[in-house]
């Protein structure tokens, strides 16, 4: 008589096993997936926020330049704010998308005399 060894998993315990590990799959991988996505959201505005803040304090230090008397507002590029190393020279990256950054920031001055910046994706005119 042949003796089974009891040490072996059964085939019935082996398909219980990959079922639960394709449950646990299914719930994790949509839920990682969003908090990539998130991540991905909050790290795009947070470099929007910097660039925005790094050309306020640029034409604050340069409003004469930038900002010629009787003008309260100025587009600048990307590629402008680079050669006056107020941000870095490298290609800013889309975390979302993955593609280089080439928008405009418009800087505007209000009553107070205080400027405010407002990122755009589309190009300088």
């Amino acid at each position: 008589m042949v003796k089974m060894n009891e040490k072996a998993f059964t085939l019935i315990e082996l398909l219980a096993i990959i079922a639960i590990l394709a449950l646990i799959a299914l719930i994790s991988v949509p839920t990682i997936g969003n908090i990539i996505n998130q991540n991905k959201e909050k790290t795009y505005r947070n470099q929007i926020f910097e660039i925005e803040r790094a050309t306020e304090g640029f034409v604050a230090e340069n409003i004469s330049e930038i900002l010629p008397e009787n003008t309260t507002s100025a587009k600048l590029s990307l590629t402008l704010l680079k050669e006056r190393d107020v941000i870095e020279e490298k290609d800013i990256i889309n975390p979302i998308n993955g593609s280089v950054m080439n928008g405009c920031v418009t800087v505007s001055m209000d009553e107070n005399g205080q400027f405010h910046a407002k990122y755009s994706e589309t190009p300088c005119n």
